[in-house]
């Protein structure tokens, strides 16, 4: 049946039902896409950032590539990997990359037993810093006007539960699970990886969050990106596993859950700025 014949046995109605459906479709393809690269931060937080961002009024799609507990030495492997990614979503205008928890927590118990915990800090965003270049140099090499957005996660709370105390203990040795020595490290990595990558290229925008869940509950001084050292996040705002804001606000509470707060944060710090997102 020829598309002539066919459309004669088409209603009016038909026939602008089937246009509509064609031009939606056709515009849905056009529409901005955000791809998420790295570790569980991503993956969990993912489907929360999608939901901030409709609810004002973006039309970027968010598309989850993130793989829990990646460290950056997995991404680096091979460095074309994100841009594998990019090339199978041809509307990619931004990427988020969540990187450096996972090294932490695979580098730094064994290291802490035998050298100092500044020490060590440096060895490891020595490697971090290394691993992210060489992502972030094939992707500029094949995408000049790609814009990243990297920050440093949140401070954590090693004092929820039984195993985030141990997890506190055995992360950092040395500290004691005390968040006036662990908070510290988190700084650092904001401020030596994070903050120093974003000055190296002029497509990346590092965001410090730091103290985001804090100022939220009015936690001594915090605010964002600014933490109360001295204190932890609010507990009912992380995940029993300590590491990540919860990503399921609470029943019977108008109170959002933590990736909200975090991610309504990047929103006004970053996406409120952008105008190819609507």
């Amino acid at each position: 049946v020829s598309l002539d014949s066919l459309t004669e046995l088409m209603s009016p109605l038909s026939l602008v039902l089937l246009l509509t459906a064609f031009v939606i479709a056709a515009y849905a393809d056009q529409e901005p896409v955000l791809i998420i690269v790295g570790d569980s931060w991503g993956s969990f937080g993912g489907p929360v950032l999608q939901q901030v961002l409709k609810a004002h009024g973006s039309n970027l799609v968010v598309k989850d590539y993130a793989i829990g507990g990646t460290t950056s030495t997995f991404w680096a492997r091979d460095s074309d990997l994100v841009n594998i990614i990019v090339d199978d979503n041809p509307n990619t205008q931004y990427i988020w990359v969540s990187l450096g928890g996972n090294d932490v927590i695979d580098f730094m118990p064994n290291c802490t037993l035998v050298l100092p915990l500044d020490q060590c800090i440096d060895l490891l965003l020595t490697s971090v810093m290394n691993n992210t270049q060489s992502i972030y140099d094939r992707i500029f090499a094949k995408h000049p006007s790609m814009k990243i957005l990297q920050f440093g996660y949140d401070i954590m709370n090693f004092a929820k539960n039984a195993f985030c105390r141990t997890l506190g203990f055995e992360a950092l040795h040395g500290c004691d699970d005390l968040a006036r020595c662990i908070n510290p490290q988190f700084v650092k990595i904001q401020q030596l990886y994070v903050d120093k990558i974003g000055e190296m290229y002029e497509g990346v925008t590092a965001l410090n969050l730091l103290g985001s869940l804090q100022a939220y509950e009015g936690i001594g001084t915090a605010s964002i990106g600014n933490p109360d050292l001295d204190t932890w996040s609010p507990s009912d705002l992380m995940m029993e596993n300590c590491i990540h804001p919860t990503n399921v606000a609470p029943e019977n509470s108008t109170k959002p859950c933590g990736f909200e707060i975090v991610f309504n944060n990047v929103w006004n710090l970053y996406f409120a700025n952008q105008t190819d997102i609507y």
